[in-house]
């Protein structure tokens, strides 16, 4: 889910976005609706595509092991996941788009994404650790309300319900809600497409009042720690292509936001080997030195641009 994830946001929110060929193919008799459903129906065969590239070793391992009962539970349980991921993806940016416009949209749809990135990274990386972590101080597990709206829990049902016979009401749920939320999303975005494609036209908008805040304390920035004029012209070009290029920013804050969030990360994990009558591993704190691994990775990012022919 968590790759998954990620390949739909870096790949083909373009496409879902995408207002190209709407010129083109909306002057046929071919209706918005068809064409939203034609890019989104093209990029869950692509992610499907990937997912059995993934998880083909898994399937042929499961269908060995586990036998032919858990390869389909585990082949259907995939589809709908890849279901779940695209439809809710896109009821995302539907709101997004219906309550912004211009450049403020813009904006909102690359933080958004980066957003989405960061809390799936992180989310996959602590959701693993919790039971590492619960182990550590003696509790077990226990049913509780809020694991109904962590999605990878749902998708854990099947197995209980259908290979172990556990059949807790808790067990049922999960199980219910993964067959029926990805098929009522499916339904609700199909009641929803004209309007997200109408609503898509937005993008094209440039609102008047958008203007840069800092470009004054860049300037003054620059005065203060540039040597030159030279220099000082590639600060403020560097400084502008960080705050305003999304492609940019969709690639390194979500770095960013990763060598800040794991090293906490690292020390949870840490804790596992700690004892009552010890002290904590001495080279735990090595662990903050991730987030200078980042800094390599901005810098040569710096050199490329979507827009060089402005240059």
């Amino acid at each position: 889910m968590f790759v998954m994830t990620l390949t739909l946001v870096s790949d083909f929110s373009s496409v879902l976005l995408d207002l190209k060929d709407k010129d083109i193919i909306l002057s046929k008799p071919v209706t918005g609706k068809t064409l939203s459903a034609a890019k989104t129906l093209h990029i869950m065969i692509y992610m499907l595509y990937m997912t059995i590239a993934f998880i083909a070793p898994s399937l042929i391992a499961g269908l060995i092991r586990q036998g032919l009962l858990f390869f389909i539970v585990f082949f259907i349980g995939i589809i709908l996941m890849d279901i779940f991921i695209v439809v809710i993806t896109a009821l995302l940016y539907l709101l997004i788009v219906k309550f912004f416009d211009g450049e403020k949209l813009r904006d909102i749809i690359n933080y958004f994404q980066i957003a989405l990135v960061i809390v799936m990274s992180v989310g996959y990386q602590v959701l693993g650790r919790l039971f590492n972590i619960s182990e550590f101080y003696g509790i077990e597990y226990t049913h509780k309300v809020w694991h109904y709206i962590i999605p990878p829990v749902w998708f854990g049902g099947p197995f209980e319900l259908v290979l172990k016979g556990n059949r807790e009401t808790y067990i049922i749920i999960f199980t219910a809600l993964s067959i029926l939320v990805p098929i009522i999303s499916m339904i609700i975005y199909n009641k929803f497409t004209s309007a997200f494609e109408y609503n898509l036209q937005k993008l094209n908008e440039t609102s008047q009042n958008y203007k840069s805040k800092t470009k004054g304390f860049n300037y003054l920035l620059s005065r203060l720690v540039c040597r030159n004029k030279e220099e000082a012209a590639f600060f403020r070009s560097a400084t502008n292509m960080m705050k305003k290029e999304r492609n940019f920013k969709l690639r390194v804050y979500p770095s960013l936001g990763f060598s800040l969030v794991f090293p906490f990360i690292f020390l949870l994990t840490s804790l596992k080997e700690w004892r009552l009558e010890g002290t904590a591993p001495i080279k735990v704190y090595f662990s903050i030195y991730f987030i200078g691994f980042m800094i390599p990775r901005i810098i040569s990012t710096i050199g490329f641009s979507g827009n060089y022919k402005g240059a």
